[in-house]
């Protein structure tokens, strides 16, 4: 099926400008796996079928596990995801499933208990740009290869 809208041939600056983030993002101190299972964590929760696609693949390409993706979606009673993944996991989620009531003490404690302030600075905007990217794909039904 086709695409409803090519953005990235609509919009080329604004797509420069995403572009850049992500790959700030990428040369971060956060690691690989960790960025790689947030960011196909976020997908599912939003059903973007693109990005889950993308990030699967992009996942194990640089060595995660198809038993650690297999189990993502119920990570918190898994153990095979660390302490650390599961608070940048549990950031991921309330990010995404933002309430009007937003993030409490004990959430940001925990997660900051993980993470330096830069690589939590560095999450967040991980966390939040995998948010707009899913909803540009899921607005413009951009489908999977």
């Amino acid at each position: 099926m086709p695409i409803r809208l090519e953005y990235w041939n609509t919009a080329p600056d604004v797509l420069r400008y995403i572009m850049d983030i992500k790959k700030y993002l990428e040369d971060s101190t956060l690691d690989v796996q960790l960025r790689h299972i947030v960011l196909l964590r976020i997908s599912q929760i939003n059903g973007c079928k693109y990005c889950i696609d993308i990030h699967a693949k992009e996942a194990l390409r640089d060595g995660e596990t198809q038993a650690r993706l297999d189990v993502l979606v119920d990570w918190r009673d898994s153990a095979v995801f660390s302490e650390t993944e599961k608070a940048a996991l549990e950031w991921a989620e309330v990010l995404t499933n933002v309430t009007p009531k937003g993030t409490s003490d004990a959430q940001y404690a925990t997660v900051h208990s993980h993470f330096n302030e830069r690589d939590l600075v560095d999450l967040t905007f991980l966390i939040s740009t995998m948010n707009a990217w899913n909803r540009v794909s899921i607005a413009f039904d951009h489908e999977p290869d």
